[in-house]
Order: C-alpha cells, then sequence, then structure tokens
C-alpha cells in the first residue's frame, strides 16, 4: 500500500473534467511523475512519505515539494491530520472543527482512487514563499457505482506553500 506522492486538499471548484485538459499545463514536460501504489508507485510508501507523516523532525527538514507529495500519500493513506496540519488557517479548506474536516477528507479519500501526481514546476519566490503547479489524476466512484457512472478528474492547480515556524503549509 502507499504512495509516491499527495495532493494539496483538492475541493470540488478545481476538479475538471480529464478530457479537457489538452490546453492546460500538462502540455509541459513535468519535473516529477509519480503514480498512487495501486497503479505501481514508483518509490514505496515506506521510502518516500511514511517518514513526513509519522515523523515530525522528517516533516520540519522537507521541502515544500516533499509536503506537496506527502499530501498526496496522505489522502491514499488515509491520513487525515497530515493534510490538516499541513494547511495553512488561511486556505479556504481550513476548519478549526478537525473532527468534522477529518470527516470530510476521509469521505473525499473514499469516494476517490488516487491515480497520479504530477509537478510541471516548483519555483521559490522567496525564502518563505513558494509555487507548485500540479496535476492529480484521480477516479470518482470507482468501485462504489456502477463503472458507466466513473468518471477520472484532474485537479490541474498552481499552489502557494509557505513556511511558518520552520515548516511547509498549503496556502
Amino acid at each position: 500500500t502507499g504512495a509516491a506522492l499527495l495532493a494539496p486538499t483538492p475541493s470540488l471548484r478545481k476538479v475538471t473534467p480529464s478530457s479537457s485538459i489538452a490546453s492546460t499545463p500538462s502540455a509541459r514536460k513535468a519535473l516529477i511523475i509519480a503514480k498512487a501504489a495501486t497503479e505501481g508507485a514508483e518509490i514505496p510508501y515506506e521510502l518516500c512519505c511514511q517518514s513526513l507523516h509519522d515523523d515530525e523532525a522528517a516533516r520540519l527538514a522537507a521541502g515544500p515539494d516533499d509536503i506537496l507529495k506527502a499530501r498526496y500519500s496522505a489522502y491514499v493513506e488515509r491520513k487525515p491530520d497530515f493534510i490538516m496540519d499541513t494547511t495553512h488557517p488561511t486556505n479556504d479548506e481550513y476548519d478549526e472543527d478537525r473532527d468534522a474536516w477529518r470527516a470530510r477528507i476521509l469521505d473525499f479519500a473514499a469516494a476517490a482512487k488516487f491515480l497520479q501526481l504530477v509537478i510541471y514546476d516548483s519555483v521559490p519566490i522567496d525564502e518563505e514563499t513558494h509555487s507548485i503547479t500540479w496535476n492529480a489524476r484521480i477516479k470518482v466512484l470507482d468501485g462504489l457505482v456502477d463503472e458507466r457512472l466513473v468518471e477520472t478528474k484532474d485537479f490541474i492547480e498552481r499552489s502557494l506553500f509557505v513556511r511558518e515556524d520552520g515548516r511547509w503549509l498549503y496556502l
């Protein structure tokens, strides 16, 4: 089990049908392409993201690209606390009610099969801010409904990560 990557907290307003991505950043050369373990991970979870999920010191030493990959893996591995802990308080998805937020993350993760994370670019803006353009491909409702109702979706986003108190957070 496990994944070699991760994606920031997706919201439905960021989902687009995969058939519409031909003119998006997917045409650019990818810096990193990784697949979820269910599709044949390039790096086993234990060697990629597990330490970030389980070890605060490893998390503090990680850069923004590693946090992005570990967030994606957190959806695959059903680790909502990692997603919550690496989300900036000003993010739209942030919720003071951690129990309700945890339930939403787990509901989303249960309804999606995570197929692939692609990082197109990763650009430091300054020492405390980093921009990453990425795409996460998922299958929605796979194994839960009739195959004719299952759709492959892509989250395509340019994310900002900010460093606060030594930690990179998804803004």
